[in-house]
């Protein structure tokens, strides 16, 4: 099985995006605006447990921080009734955005093959690849903007997740992304995403029972808590998605 280091995937990558950068102008914003809908895809989900939760409760719980702690209760519950439509729409309105900024990019005149670190793409796969470089590269942002939101709560938990991503992409590098469709990975004989989707599953459990333990200690409030959690949620089923791509691109470049 090959396997490539991460400066070798990191500079074969960029070279490819650096093509689109010149030949498509539409790359990068498309994949900005596939970043932000699933980033509203998940608030949108979010904010109607959140406003069932206060209903439940009948005021406006102790671990609401910031401004909303001053907003009296029913216009707190106002205030996130009317935020359900607009992540929905916001979701909605970046993904039309991403999807017409991309199908522009496709439209335009490509080379009939393109060659960079060695590796020789062209016709079709050319084309496919374009699509996986741009849902990967909106993957990246995805998990770089997550990362950043976990600075101003605590620096040794980005550290931690940023180890932990690196961490699993090394051993998905080694183990996932050459494997073949018939191969199967560890002795539970998984198939290759399904060891991407249940390593990371594992991972988010064992994360969600040491920030637990913090929050009984009282060293993390529960409204930190709570954002991180989403956060890191976000950040991990990115990687995920990025991992499964990465499947594809190995199989195009090899």
């Amino acid at each position: 099985m090959q396997t490539y280091n991460f400066l070798f995937f990191f500079k074969l990558l960029i070279g490819f995006a650096g093509e689109y950068r010149r030949n498509g102008k539409w790359f990068f914003l498309s994949s900005l605006f596939l970043c932000l809908s699933k980033i509203f895809q998940t608030a949108s989900f979010f904010i109607p447990l959140k406003v069932l939760i206060i209903l439940s409760s009948g005021n406006v719980p102790d671990y609401v921080g910031g401004v909303l702690s001053n907003i009296e209760y029913g216009r707190l519950v106002i205030f996130l009734a009317l935020m359900i439509p607009a992540s929905y729409f916001c979701y909605i309105f970046f993904g039309i955005l991403y999807r017409w900024f991309f199908d522009r990019d496709s439209q335009l005149h490509w080379k009939s093959e393109y060659s960079c670190c060695g590796v020789l793409v062209k016709g079709k796969d050319l084309r496919v690849l374009h699509g996986q470089i741009s849902r990967l590269f909106s993957e990246a942002l995805l998990i770089t903007m997550c990362l950043m939101l976990l600075i101003p709560f605590s620096a040794l938990i980005f550290w931690v997740v940023l180890f932990v991503i690196c961490l699993l992409f090394s051993i998905f590098n080694a183990k996932v992304f050459g494997a073949s469709e018939d191969e199967r990975l560890s002795y539970f004989r998984l198939h290759r995403r399904q060891f991407i989707e249940y390593s990371i599953s594992c991972i988010f459990v064992l994360f969600f029972g040491i920030l637990a333990a913090n929050v009984y200690l009282g060293s993390i409030g529960m409204y930190g808590s709570i954002f991180i959690l989403l956060t890191v949620r976000l950040c991990l089923q990115s990687l995920q998605r990025a991992s499964v791509e990465m499947i594809y691109i190995k199989r195009l470049i090899s």
